[in-house]
């Protein structure tokens, strides 16, 4: 199962968060504007856990 946070967007500036499910466990990964993997998080047993680790990493990349 893959949910995307927010669209996929070639505009985008630094990229686009993903939420994806595989064996029980939520991950979170960053690609690029053009759809390259950049990071990928940690497993999570649940995705609000999932989501709350991604609006962490927004606002650090905010406050850099």
């Amino acid at each position: 199962m893959r949910s995307r946070v927010n669209g996929y967007s070639p505009s985008a500036m630094w990229g686009t968060f993903e939420v994806v499910e595989a064996g029980g466990e939520y991950r979170w990964r960053l690609r690029d504007a053009q759809g390259e993997l950049v990071a990928q998080s940690q497993g999570y047993i649940w995705k609000s856990a999932a989501l709350d680790a991604i609006e962490l990493v927004r606002s650090v990349i905010a406050g850099a």
